[in-house]
């Protein structure tokens, strides 16, 4: 099932619904999924500046977020305030909350050497994407991995003077990363015993999901811990949240 929204009054309309009813009308839904977070934001960007225009003058109205009650951030920090009020709403009421973004590389400044470096990361302002990054359990990045033969270097016939490296692709695959000790692609995960990368699809990341939570729970226990006593924990939790949402 899924709603479109076209504004981000939709989004907290159809979250609203979504809490109110939550012992009832929706007791069965397990996750709620947000396609994408560019578009989140951006549709909270349109918020904030309606809202802001709403309070001046009209001479004084604007139509970028970086204007937004007086500079400095403000509006973009209004804009992460909204976000993540709305979306973390649903953790509150049982719900699992996943996210779907783009990707981009971007250069990056190691804080203490001053040392620049390229990271493949979330495609959204670093604000942006940090805000929610922080309060979430796991980062998947997703990408393709290629193998290369018949390395060599060749002149770049863009950049006057230079190389670049080219080669022959032997084998690529489609993965999500949860762990990388290179620090080249922007992931993490609560989970310490998650596996550092899996295939690109659905029982793929399910498992590792999933045996991550186990291993954890094994941790807290102090032994080995079934599938059935996994299931048990969840109805534990379930129940525990049911009764807190009445």
């Amino acid at each position: 099932n899924y709603l479109q929204a076209d504004t981000f009054e939709d989004i907290v309309k159809f979250v609203d619904e979504l809490c109110k009813n939550r012992n009832t009308d929706y007791s069965h839904i397990k996750i709620v999924g947000f396609d994408t977070l560019d578009t989140l934001f951006n549709l909270a960007e349109d918020f904030v500046i309606e809202e802001y225009n709403d309070t001046v003058e009209i001479n004084k109205r604007t139509n970028t977020i970086k204007s937004c009650y007086g500079g400095y951030q403000a509006g973009e920090n209004r804009v992460v305030d909204l976000v993540v009020k709305t979306v973390f709403k649903l953790r509150k009421y049982g719900y699992g909350i996943f996210l779907n973004g783009h990707t981009k590389r971007k250069a990056k400044v190691d804080q203490l050497e001053n040392i620049e470096y390229e990271q493949l990361t979330s495609d959204l302002p670093a604000k942006y994407y940090n805000a929610i990054k922080n309060k979430v359990n796991i980062v998947g990045t997703a990408y393709i991995r290629r193998s290369f033969s018949d390395m060599r270097q060749a002149k770049d016939a863009y950049n006057k003077g230079k190389t670049k490296t080219i080669g022959t692709v032997t084998d690529e695959s489609r993965i999500i990363v949860f762990r990388d000790d290179e620090y080249a692609i922007d992931c993490k995960s609560h989970f310490p015993e998650i596996v550092d990368a899996c295939e690109f699809n659905p029982d793929c990341f399910i498992e590792a999901v999933y045996e991550a939570i186990r291993k954890e729970l094994e941790k807290q226990a102090g032994k080995h811990i079934t599938d059935e006593q996994v299931e048990k924990i969840k109805q534990q939790q379930e129940e525990e949240q049911t009764r807190n949402v009445d």
